[in-house]
């Protein structure tokens, strides 16, 4: 393939591309309800030791409820779109956060069993809701 074919290709393919994106169909950030609503002073973030991670923005956070003891919160990740979900129990050591750049994030451990879902997303099997977008997930998980 010549020099000028090579060049022709990839503008082709970089047109190709372009012309999706403007039809929106490549990577649009997924819709969390949760995340979009107006911030208040209850959806920042507890004093948590060792906390935030560094992949977790605070000041995206929105508190979404909490099951059996167990406060829930999200929030968009700092690098790429998504969700984080942040799981606190009863004390300022006793967290976990996951992070997702796809459509959803699940997380497990002593506090139970939670599942973040974007909009229109099908309801999880044998699950609560505990907000728009957040489920607890039963004991059978």
């Amino acid at each position: 393939m010549t020099t000028r074919s090579k060049a022709t290709a990839v503008t082709a393919s970089l047109l190709a591309v372009l012309g999706l994106a403007g039809c929106g169909f490549l990577a649009s950030p997924v819709p969390f309800s949760d995340l979009t609503r107006e911030r208040t002073e209850a959806d920042a973030l507890p004093e948590l030791h060792d906390f935030p991670p560094a992949n977790v923005d605070p000041e995206s956070s929105r508190y979404v409820g909490e099951h059996e003891g167990v406060r829930l919160w999200l929030a968009e990740p700092t690098q790429v779109d998504g969700v984080c979900l942040i799981v606190v129990r009863t004390t300022d050591t006793d967290w976990v956060a996951g992070c997702s750049g796809g459509s959803g994030v699940r997380l497990g451990g002593a506090g139970g069993s939670f599942e973040v879902r974007p909009d229109r997303a099908p309801v999880p099997d044998d699950a609560t809701r505990v907000s728009e977008n957040v489920y607890v997930l039963g004991s059978s998980r």
